[in-house]
Parts: C-alpha cells; sequence; structure tokens
C-alpha cells in the first residue's frame, strides 16, 4: 500500500507540474511589456497615464513601457535604435512615410478591416487617408491630431472701430489688411493689418487654397517638383505684395502673441496650436475670435491643415496585435481626447466632436470653450488639405531648410518668386 500511495502522489505531483507549464499559454497574454516612444510632455503625462491604465486592465498580464522622447531628438533615436535593434513596439509621432520608406513601419490595414478596427468614416474629411500616413499606397498609421495651418485670429474690437468684417477671401483680406493698418505721421506703422506666424505653413496654405502642390504626387513616390506652377507662383506672389506694400509683418517667437495682445496687429495668421498662447482664461480682456484661412474668389473652400502626427507599428515587435490594440488606444476617441486635452490648439480629428449627444465626456472642453468650438466647427465643416513634402518625405528636413532659405529671399525683396520657386524645383527635384 505505501508503494501504491507513494506512486499516487508522484503521478499527482507530475500533473501538477504539467499543468503549470501550459495553463499560463492557454489563458492569454501573461508578463508581456510593450514599448511605446511618444513625444515628450508633462502636460501631456497626465492623460497618457490614464490611457495606460485602461490599456492594462483590458489587457491582463500587459505592461506599458513608455518613455517621452524630444522632439528634436526623436527622427535620431529612431534612426539609430534600428540599427541596434533596439526599436519599440510602437510610437505616437510623425514623419511615418520617412521610416515605412526603410522597411520599419508595419502596414494597417489588415488591422484596420479586422474585427477590432475601427471605422474610417469617422474621422473628418482630408484626414483618413492623407498623405502623411501612406506609404507605397499604403495606410502605416493612424491620425492623431488635426490643427488649422494656418487660422486667422482677429480682434473683434479693432475690426468693429474699423468696419472690418472677418476675411474669407483674397480679396477681402487684402482689404482688411490694408484698411486695419495704422501709421504715424512719418509713415512708422502704428498697427499692422496682418501679422504672420511661422510663414512657412501659411505660404503652404495660400498655395493649397490656391490649388496648388509642390509635388507631382501627394505623399509618396513624388517624381517631380512643382513650386513654379502657375497657382504656387500666385499664392507667393499674393503674399510677398502684402509684405512689401506694408500690410503684413512677418514675425517669430514669442513676439507673436505679444504684438496681437497689445494691438499692434489686428490679424494673426498662426497655426491652431498657437492659439493656446492667447486662451481667453488667460487674457479674459482680449475680444478676438478665429476663422479659417481666405480663398480665391471662385476656388473651392478649403482648410490647410496639420495632421502628420500619428501612432504606428514598427515591425521588429513580437506582439502585432497587442501593439495594433495599445496604438488603437492611444489614437481613437477617448485616448486621443485625453492626450489632446492638454494641448489646446491642436483637437482630436474627429467628426463627432462637438455631438452633444457623444459618449465621450473628454471632448466637453472644445463643446465649451469658444476659441476650440470655434476652431472645431471649421475642422467639421471643410475639408483639409496635407501641407508639403517636408511632413512626408525622407529629407524632410532638408526640404524644409531649402524652402525656409528661399521664402526668406522673396519675402525680402532679394529675389523674384519665379527665380526661387525654380530653384526650389531643381535643387528638391534632385532629391525626389
Amino acid at each position: 500500500m505505501k508503494k501504491i500511495a507513494n506512486l499516487v502522489l508522484v503521478l499527482l505531483v507530475s500533473v501538477s507540474f504539467v499543468s503549470t507549464l501550459f495553463v499560463g499559454p492557454v489563458s492569454g497574454a501573461e508578463n508581456i511589456t510593450l514599448r511605446f516612444w511618444a513625444t515628450a510632455s508633462s502636460t501631456r503625462d497626465r492623460g497618457r497615464r490614464i490611457v495606460w491604465q485602461n490599456f492594462e486592465k483590458e489587457n491582463p498580464g500587459v505592461k506599458v513601457d513608455f518613455e517621452g522622447i524630444p522632439w528634436d531628438k526623436f527622427t535620431e533615436k529612431v534612426l539609430t535604435s534600428s540599427v541596434t535593434g533596439t526599436l519599440p513596439d510602437a510610437v505616437r509621432y510623425g514623419f511615418v512615410a520617412r521610416f515605412a520608406s526603410k522597411g520599419l513601419v508595419m502596414p494597417l490595414e489588415e488591422f484596420i478591416e479586422g474585427p477590432d478596427g475601427i471605422d474610417p468614416n469617422e474621422y473628418l474629411d482630408g484626414v483618413f487617408p492623407n498623405p502623411s500616413i501612406l506609404w507605397d499606397g499604403k495606410i502605416h498609421a493612424l491620425p492623431h491630431a488635426w490643427g488649422m495651418y494656418p487660422a486667422v485670429a482677429y480682434n473683434r474690437d479693432i475690426l468693429k472701430e474699423v468696419g472690418v468684417d472677418p476675411p474669407t477671401t483674397w480679396k477681402e483680406i487684402r482689404a482688411a489688411a490694408k484698411k486695419l493698418t495704422k501709421k504715424a505721421p512719418d509713415g512708422e506703422v502704428i498697427r499692422y493689418g496682418m501679422q504672420m506666424s511661422g510663414y512657412n505653413m501659411v505660404i503652404n496654405g495660400f498655395v493649397g487654397t490656391n490649388g496648388g502642390t509642390f509635388t507631382d504626387v501627394v505623399g509618396q513616390g513624388a517624381t517631380k517638383a512643382t513650386y513654379s506652377a502657375p497657382e504656387n507662383v500666385e499664392g507667393f506672389q499674393f503674399l510677398a505684395d502684402m509684405v512689401k506694400d506694408g500690410y503684413l509683418l512677418i514675425l517669430r517667437g514669442e513676439l507673436e502673441a505679444k504684438n496681437f495682445i497689445e494691438g499692434k496687429a489686428a490679424m494673426w495668421f498662426l497655426g491652431s496650436t498657437d492659439a493656446n498662447r492667447i486662451k481667453p482664461e488667460i487674457y479674459p480682456e482680449l475680444n478676438w475670435g478665429i476663422t479659417r484661412c481666405p480663398v480665391p474668389e471662385g476656388k473651392p473652400i478649403v482648410v490647410p491643415a496639420g495632421y502628420h502626427d500619428a501612432a504606428y507599428i514598427f515591425n521588429g515587435t513580437k506582439y502585432p496585435e497587442l501593439a495594433w490594440k495599445l496604438v488603437k488606444a492611444y489614437s481613437w476617441k477617448e485616448g486621443n481626447s485625453l492626450v489632446w486635452i492638454h494641448k489646446f490648439g491642436s483637437m482630436p480629428p474627429f467628426k463627432d466632436v462637438l455631438d452633444e449627444n457623444t459618449l465621450n465626456g473628454y471632448y466637453y472642453p472644445f463643446q465649451v470653450e469658444s476659441h476650440l468650438r470655434q476652431m472645431m466647427e471649421i475642422a467639421i465643416n471643410y475639408p483639409s488639405i496635407a501641407r508639403g513634402p517636408d511632413r512626408w518625405h525622407l529629407r524632410g528636413s532638408e526640404i524644409q531648410n531649402l524652402e525656409l532659405g528661399q521664402y526668406d529671399l522673396i519675402l525680402a525683396g532679394e529675389k523674384s518668386v519665379k527665380d526661387a520657386l525654380e530653384y526650389l524645383d531643381r535643387k528638391v527635384g534632385e532629391m525626389l
């Protein structure tokens, strides 16, 4: 009997040991860590923590290891890590085509259309797909933000005093800027009708509203630079003339907000993220509104937009399905609004943000704060268009530096519009 008892005990221990070996994998994902990078921002970390907590609760046994990377170090870190084999599972950054062109990023169609997919129709018009998330004809990322580039902020009190309505066309904005510009007897400008913030994006916007593009293909695979196309020349010349005539001031840095707050500029062409610098709760005495970028008479209404920020998955991940769930948790509606709620100016890129019946309570600030609501109304009511190749080409940073150099020469009156744009055709064309 003692031998039988010992045999039974050995069998029980063996069964228990085998069960221990096989129960883990059958029970689902356990002790998995997903690495996720995004741009460093302490203002967004509180929202991120909620996203991670919710994701880990819905996926037991899976942990998120998050690292914030400075924006200006991100591209270098990705490329370096691709060589050393230390890329994370997924990121929220931008410029996905730069990395997809190197074979580093996973196409997402299979996940988007799968059982745990998303409905692309819920994005704002023009956001999905857009050139910044495409490579080789395939979608490689989920858009994470929408922002006007440019928008037009205007001082309501000054416009009312002078008898000017917020302009909606090129003709109107030139007439308004001329009327709003105020000069001293000696010719010194006391108040500019318009000032410009980050003029490279404003020029891109004016080209876009005129129907122009900088390459023969918008997005991946461009083979020819088209900077000197007639629509582009017309858009650049319009702005160059405004500068030459003294109606438009070009500023960079903190002076932009200061000038507008102090009434030294009646209108401010700005990216919608700049609206954060003149929040009504910070400057309650500043009576301002915001409107879309004006378009040429007779042209379709479009809104120049920036939405290259996106979330995507690197090919080296061992857990593609979980990485997709993490990307979706971060960039789809609740996670998206949780993160961006701390950076007013960039908005969630979805159609239902102003829907009072939405179940997403994190949209509430966009519905009740006047400047956020005005921007979201523009986003919802008009189709947006993408920016130039600096946002999607592998050598985008070099392209942008070339562009800015020529824009400087144009607006300083040191080079004609045609000569500068033909120069860009040659130089950027060599990169394409």
